[in-house]
């Protein structure tokens, strides 16, 4: 049965999830003069760049809300990076920098957070401000209605009235203002901002033109390259892939701590990426992303994967979190496959990254080199040092290694022959085979 509600519900109650901006603004003034009584939900998700999220919740009242509710996420959106960070549940990178997956992440807390508190004060039907083109309108589809039975759904960027009326940026503020009311709340910035303790989003408009670098973005967690020491090191304590302490301090709460990181992160300019990327709908946009915290935390997590596993186990962690964080990034983060693979490696890869790794953080270096301490490691310095005999490995021993890779080695001998044979290779007078 269809879902989707194509005009506003005369009469009838609408949860709207309410992020402060013009767009949701502009929605709840739509939704009242439609006929039907919008509630605003607002999520606390420990956007850095909203210091009172009380304030910014009690602005949809004069907008048209007929009430203000202030969800709290931070705790659930923090341990949900952290699982996506033990899964490394990231697919897209570019020149080595991933982008952490942090707005998918918080969309799937929000959405059901959201639904949740709406479903125990009786409102059966969702609406969020998210665009046709985008990928939060799937992502908010799919997980608003996950443990909420029954819910309908109005979206008013797929309402044609809504869409002729508030096409454009200038419509929307023309819009509130017929319904006397003044949209002034921040000075409108080249692009278009979404914040979460796990990082903020910066896309659209000038983001959208590729002759526009990262530099033009003003970061929320602003670097303060004077007046913070040149390096600065840090040791984060992991419990089995978890954080729990930073410098020795112990932290009961995974969001208090991924707020310090934030800060320290931040200071030193660290975490930011410029990204182009596959939407859902398969086009490709363009996106600039800031996660210090969640980047610190990545590093150190690797660091002990690698120093715990073999490369069969690295390559299998590789391998499911790609696949992962396309689950996660098309808003399949509860997904009976994706819960497998999480509980694939959460269980048997995580498991093994206990320890403290201390990481030099650097003004003006990408960099982050690591010390680390685990009693899970598989390194074993003794064996691997280059300087003298190990009894675990004596120089005969290599000797027999080598003859059987002698086997191999002339068997792809004769291969590469025939290859000359057929024209596929040369074979030059130097014996060195190219493509002809």
């Amino acid at each position: 049965m269809a879902r989707i509600i194509s005009n506003v519900p005369r009469g009838e109650r609408v949860g709207v999830a309410f992020s402060g901006g013009l767009d949701t603004c502009a929605t709840l003034c739509w939704i009242r003069r439609e006929g039907a009584v919008p509630y605003a939900y607002l999520a606390d998700t420990g956007q850095p760049d909203e210091p009172d999220l009380n304030r910014m919740a009690e602005r949809a009242l004069p907008f048209g809300a007929e009430r203000a509710v202030l969800v709290d996420c931070r705790e659930h959106i923090a341990c949900s990076g952290v699982s996506a960070v033990r899964c490394g549940a990231f697919h897209i990178s570019t020149a080595g920098s991933y982008y952490l997956n942090t707005t998918p992440i918080s969309r799937a807390i929000i959405g059901v957070a959201i639904s949740l508190r709406m479903e125990q004060d009786g409102i059966h039907i969702w609406c969020d401000g998210s665009t046709y083109k985008g990928n939060d309108i799937e992502r908010f589809h799919i997980y608003s209605s996950l443990w909420h039975p029954g819910l309908r759904v109005y979206k008013p960027w797929l309402d044609t009235g809504f869409v002729c009326t508030m096409g454009s940026r200038d419509m929307l503020e023309g819009f509130v203002s017929s319904c006397g009311l003044a949209w002034g709340v921040r000075q409108a910035l080249p692009y278009s901002m979404d914040s979460s303790l796990l990082g903020i989003s910066y896309e659209g408009k000038t983001i959208e033109r590729l002759d526009s670098g990262p530099c033009d973005v003003r970061p929320s967690t602003p670097s303060r390259k004077g007046t913070v020491p040149r390096t600065r090191r840090l040791t984060l304590t992991l419990n089995e892939g978890w954080p729990i302490g930073l410098d020795g301090k112990p932290y009961a709460s995974t969001a208090e701590l991924l707020q310090d990181l934030n800060r320290l992160g931040g200071s030193y300019g660290i975490g930011m990426s410029d990204q182009v990327e596959d939407r859902i709908l398969c086009f490709k946009s363009r996106g600039v992303y800031e996660a210090p915290g969640l980047t610190i935390l990545y590093a150190a997590y690797d660091r002990l994967l690698t120093c715990a596993h073999d490369a069969s186990a690295i390559a299998y962690y590789r391998r499911c979190g790609y696949c992962l964080g396309r689950y996660l990034y098309a808003g399949r983060w509860y997904s009976p496959s994706a819960m497998m693979l999480r509980d694939s490696m959460e269980r048997w890869i995580a498991r093994f990254a206990t320890g403290d790794v201390t990481l030099t953080l650097r003004r003006d270096a990408p960099h982050i080199p690591a010390d680390t301490f685990s009693t899970a490691l598989a390194y074993a310095s003794d064996v691997a040092t280059m300087d003298g005999e190990t009894p675990a490995l004596r120089p005969w021993d290599r000797a027999g290694q080598l003859n059987v890779a002698d086997l191999a080695a002339s068997v792809n001998a004769c291969t590469v022959v025939r290859y000359g044979l057929l024209g596929i290779l040369e074979l030059t007078g130097t014996g060195v085979p190219t493509m002809p």
